[in-house]
Formats: C-alpha cells, sequence, structure tokens
C-alpha cells in the first residue's frame, strides 16, 4: 500500500463510527417517542425540554467526526509533526483571504438570508432567537461549524482527498 494512502480505512471507520454513534440516540428517540430533535437552538422539540440539550451537544459534537478521525490517523500515522501540517494547511491565509472569507461568510449567508426572508411571509419565527443572545450565538456556530462544513474539512478535504487522489483517478 502506497504512503499516501495510509490510514484511509481506519479514517473512514473513525469518521462514520464517530458521526453514526453520536446521532444514534437521537434517530432512537426520534423513532420510538416521535420527537423532533432538530439540532438547531429554537426549533423542534428541544427548546422546551431541557433535557434533550445533552443530545444536542452530541449530535453537534458528532458531526466533528470527520475532523477528530483526521487528526486521530494522521497524529497515529505521521505523528505531531504530521498534525501541526494538518492544521497549517487550514490556517495559511496568504493570498487567499479573499476566499477564506467568503469560506466563512458564504454558508453563513446562505442559510441566514433565506431564515430571514421567509418571517414576514409567516414563517413561525420563536421570541427566543431575538432575545436570547445565546440562541443567536448557537445558531451562528451552527451555521459556521455544521451546516457550512468547518466541521468536516479538516476530514475530507485535508485528509481523505489526497489520498484518495493518490490512488484513484479524478473521475473514479
Amino acid at each position: 500500500m502506497r504512503k499516501e494512502s495510509r490510514g484511509l480505512l481506519l479514517y473512514l471507520l473513525i469518521a462514520f463510527g464517530w458521526s453514526w454513534l453520536g446521532w444514534l440516540p437521537s434517530v432512537i428517540i426520534s423513532v420510538t417517542d416521535n420527537t423532533r430533535l432538530m439540532y438547531w437552538m429554537g426549533e423542534g422539540d428541544v427548546a422546551g425540554n431541557p433535557r434533550l440539550w445533552p443530545l444536542v451537544v452530541v449530535g453537534v459534537l458528532a458531526s466533528f467526526g470527520p475532523s477528530a478521525a483526521a487528526f486521530i490517523v494522521t497524529g497515529i500515522i505521521e505523528g505531531k509533526a504530521g498534525v501541526r501540517s494538518l492544521w497549517q494547511r487550514f490556517l495559511k491565509v496568504e493570498s487567499a483571504a479573499p476566499w477564506l472569507l467568503a469560506a466563512v461568510l458564504l454558508p453563513f449567508l446562505i442559510v441566514s438570508v433565506p431564515r430571514l426572508i421567509v418571517i414576514p411571509l409567516g414563517y413561525p419565527i420563536r421570541p427566543g432567537w431575538l432575545v436570547q443572545p445565546a440562541l443567536i450565538i448557537g445558531w451562528l456556530l451552527n451555521d459556521l461549524t455544521r451546516s457550512g462544513g468547518l466541521s468536516e474539512e479538516f476530514g475530507w478535504r485535508g485528509f481523505a482527498l489526497p489520498r484518495l487522489q493518490a490512488r484513484f483517478k479524478a473521475l473514479w
């Protein structure tokens, strides 16, 4: 096996295992109790039931499975130097500042603008969004990380893609 593709299977097992195991309790509760467990604050049955909040935390952490797997497997295979290199590729800004700004703002805008447009059309908005800053911060964090893809980029683009490209042609 080529050096570039080392750890790919372990990465996939950890990435999917971490995420799916983290989401499993919410799926079971949703199916058995007919409870809508939405991970964003203020929607579903979560906002009115503090007993479900730990599931929100676990669900959000579960979405970081690909990135966690990337750091775990990189640490196993390449050690601290590899982990440092993975971080540096993400933090390398140099001439990419406009693209970095777009990558951070666009996911937020793609999710936020439609919500703001449908409110005047009668979409039910919960007052908590407007009066509780913690809900707004939670919404922003969700949009920028879990929904926006930042929770997965280290894994899929930083770890898996180079290894897959070393093994397969782009079409595959």
